[in-house]
């Protein structure tokens, strides 16, 4: 199977997801990434902000998107995709942000959140 190029990639990943500090050291992980091929590439995603900073700046106005939301909202998926996953943040946000659940009472919600963005995702696979 033929793989885009680093470069390639540099600019679709730099095009979605804004500026990149070091796009030369980016681009040599990026071709370390292609010749390993899929059976050498691990993801750790951090969905839930438990190793990122959930706060994109001090004033804690605005949240990071999460691992879910950067591919959620990316012009790679379909209006419908978007849609569906927006609904079910709508559904699922207010129940992660309650001061009144309990986190017993969050996690099956939680769960059914990420299930369901994620099944959205994988189902946009071309």
């Amino acid at each position: 199977k033929e793989y885009m190029s680093a470069a390639c990639l540099l600019e679709q990943i730099s095009s979605l997801s804004g500026h990149i500090s070091r796009p030369d050291v980016v681009e040599k992980k990026l071709e370390r990434m292609i010749q390993g091929g899929r059976p050498s590439l691990h993801v750790i995603s951090d969905f839930d902000a438990t190793m990122t900073s959930y706060w994109k700046d001090s004033s804690c106005s605005t949240r990071n998107d999460s691992d879910h939301a950067m591919l959620a909202y990316s012009r790679l998926m379909s209006d419908e995709c978007k849609r569906e996953i927006e609904d079910i943040c709508k559904k699922y946000e207010p129940i992660e942000s309650s001061q009144t659940l309990s986190p017993e009472e969050k996690t099956p919600s939680m769960i059914a959140w990420w299930d369901g963005v994620h099944q959205l995702l994988i189902g946009q696979n071309r």
